[in-house]
């Protein structure tokens, strides 16, 4: 798409000339692959008003991705700017709750939140926005719920420009109703009171993994079984047991590792899995992911994204699962709901959904 000179002149303006044209230096990296008409890069959110703004007088459409980790796929980006938020990374905690920009990892909010819990990911490096608007489940969901439960307000910029507090409508499609009529600028989540954590982390075989994952365990403890490169591990994390505290970011950070850590197993999981599945994944050359569910992960939704009746979440990365397992989903009378929405608030289109 050919844009007149003034117009093109006035674009690479926005942003406090943090915007990139094909051909740019900074393009291609911004771009990641996709082809949009520019990459910007805003530095608050009074930048991403003017740009959206921009975009919305001159017929043009916006996407927004932070990490590009994760994301679904988006339709061609031709006639769209493409907003990453990474300028925009502050973290702020006040009174048990957390403000996060646009552009803050799951890592940023570790950091700044101490030895409180937030309802982080497995991976830190994951944007917060992104992965929250999805619904967000991680090593603390059987404690906490999925991370749009957590949510507790928001800063967002409609098609028009027009950058506000989100109402009612707008917090509940916040709430794990994925990416809606609107940027969000700013998240506010409330976090919990520091708990005794112990970890345990180790290469099992299947009949281990399957014990893990079958026996039962106390309220909020998590495990997960993660099957990569024709290896299985364990990942258990348990609440208020003997051992040393462990703070959510030693977690984490131990989680990444290649080595098992030291720490108390006082583990017995809740409900059944079959070990023959299992073996049929341990065969399978792909990346899965097994977490047991429960816990607060069958509390009620506050927001658009439900929680899970399932007893096993499994992940799959190029390999299909058989073992029953409902998705986090949408029920279609909250896609209905969103699509009126997003109708309502953003008729021309102007923000892009993934396909």
């Amino acid at each position: 798409m050919l844009l007149p000179q003034p117009v093109l002149t006035t674009l690479i303006d926005l942003c406090g000339g943090a915007v990139h044209l094909p051909g740019d230096p900074g393009y291609a990296a911004g771009a990641q692959g996709l082809s949009p008409l520019a990459v910007a890069y805003p530095g608050d959110e009074a930048e991403v008003s003017e740009l959206v703004a921009f975009a919305h007088r001159h017929g043009l459409r916006v996407a927004v991705q932070r990490t590009a980790m994760g994301c679904r796929p988006m339709s061609a980006l031709h006639d769209a700017i493409l907003l990453r938020t990474a300028g925009m990374s502050g973290v702020r905690v006040e009174a048990g709750l957390v403000r996060v920009q646009a552009g803050a990892l799951w890592g940023d909010v570790v950091d700044a939140v101490g030895d409180r819990l937030v309802p982080v990911p497995d991976d830190p490096r994951l944007g917060v926005v992104g992965s929250t608007l999805e619904g967000g489940i991680g090593t603390f969901g059987r404690l906490l719920g999925l991370a749009s439960s957590r949510v507790v307000g928001a800063r967002v910029v409609l098609a028009s420009g027009d950058a506000r507090e989100a109402d009612e409508d707008l917090l509940w499609a916040v709430r794990g109703g994925g990416p809606s009529a609107a940027v969000v600028t700013e998240l506010v989540l409330a976090t919990a009171e520091a708990r005794t954590l112990s970890l345990w982390t180790a290469q099992v075989d299947p009949d281990e993994a399957v014990r893990l994952l079958r026996d039962a365990h106390p309220d909020g403890a998590g495990v997960t079984v993660r099957l990569s490169d024709g290896r299985l591990r364990a990942d258990v994390v348990t609440f208020d047991g003997p051992g040393e505290p462990l703070s959510a970011g030693t977690v984490l950070r131990d989680l990444r590792s290649e080595h098992a850590t030291t720490g108390p197993l006082a583990a017995r999981f809740l409900e059944h899995l079959g070990v023959d599945d299992l073996r049929t994944l341990a065969r399978t050359p792909a990346e899965v992911t097994v977490r047991l569910a429960g816990g607060a992960l069958l509390g009620q939704p506050t927001g658009a994204r439900t929680h899970t009746s399932s007893t096993y979440l499994v992940t799959s990365y190029g390999a299909p699962i058989t073992l029953g397992v409902d998705a986090i989903a949408l029920p279609a009378e909250v896609e209905d709901r969103l699509v009126a929405l997003r109708r309502r608030i953003d008729p021309a289109g102007t923000f892009v959904l993934p396909v």
